[in-house]
């Protein structure tokens, strides 16, 4: 592929072949059938999964991912990437060179009044490494897109090219729009608001993982490593939501999707998705959208 990104695929025949590499602007598709750990760094980089988890280690700090994350990270740093059994997994790789990030300014994507505004907003950046949900950021249709090309071997290299620099348009709206949110931590120091912004990112990717169950605000809270107060608190000030809140807005809209899917009743809806009996998700549901489950089936019926 011509053009300012490389193409690397890395599978069980060949899992070591990014260790030792210079990954800058590269976009590395990845199918493993068999257990593998590789260690490398790793520049400015988002990672999709399309199939199973992985396990991540960066600075003593463990994550695992799974479908429903994505993961960025925005430093340079020591990576380790592994899956112990044996199990499926694919997925794509974008890594960045930070100085075509400098190049791609904020000024061609928000204009001036961003900088005028907020003056500090090009130093050290907020987010370092980050597991968020999918939903959080508008990129799964472009990473969507990459991965099936790559995954049948396609090679459109302007639309690749185009493609690319449309999600890193779409990180950089994201560093904006988690700068400006963290003013509302009322915290002074940088490290303060990374560590709060990494936590509360955790809970948020807990409650997508687990809406389904019942879970509490107790066990929401201590997927965050915070007091209960602290947080609530740094939660609703970033997000503007409560918890509570948060988890009833993502199990009322994975109820919606299930219900226009017309595969399942108001009840199983109501139970796939976490809410204590139908009369409870009937009252959510009204509540939020405006109109009721059984209005939907109607319709579709």
């Amino acid at each position: 592929m011509e053009g300012v990104f490389k193409i690397l695929k890395n599978s069980d025949s060949s899992f070591n072949s990014i260790e030792g590499i210079d990954l800058k602007n590269t976009v590395c598709f990845f199918e493993h059938n068999q257990p593998f750990r590789l260690k490398y760094v790793s520049p400015i980089s988002i990672r999709f999964l399309k199939k199973g988890h992985v396990n991540y280690k960066s600075e003593n700090l463990y994550k695992n991912m799974n479908l429903n994350k994505l993961f960025l990270l925005v430093e340079s740093r020591d990576f380790e990437s592994y899956v112990d059994e044996k199990t499926p997994v694919s997925g794509i790789s974008i890594y960045f060179d930070p100085l075509l990030i400098n190049e791609f300014d904020l000024v061609k994507n928000k204009g001036h009044n961003y900088l005028i505004d907020y003056p500090d907003i090009n130093s050290e950046p907020l987010v370092t490494e980050l597991l968020i949900p999918k939903g959080d950021i508008t990129l799964n249709g472009y990473l969507e897109s990459i991965y099936f090309l790559l995954n049948c071997g396609l090679y459109n290299s302007a639309y690749m090219e185009s493609t690319l620099f449309n999600i890193l348009r779409e990180l950089l709206n994201f560093h904006i729009d988690t700068f400006i949110k963290s003013e509302n931590l009322l915290l002074r120091k940088n490290g303060s608001k990374k560590e709060i912004i990494r936590r509360i990112h955790l809970a948020k990717c807990f409650i997508h993982d687990y809406y389904d169950q019942k879970i509490t605000l107790d066990d929401i809270t201590k997927s965050a490593y915070l007091s209960k107060y602290l947080f609530q608190r740094y939660f609703k000030r970033f997000f503007g939501i409560s918890p509570t809140q948060y988890l009833i807005q993502v199990r009322l809209v994975k109820a919606q999707d299930l219900i226009f899917e017309g595969m399942h009743s108001i009840s199983e809806v109501a139970s796939k998705c976490g809410f204590n009996s139908p009369q409870h998700f009937n009252y959510s549901f009204k509540s939020h959208f405006g109109y009721c489950p059984s209005s939907v089936e109607d319709i579709l019926n």
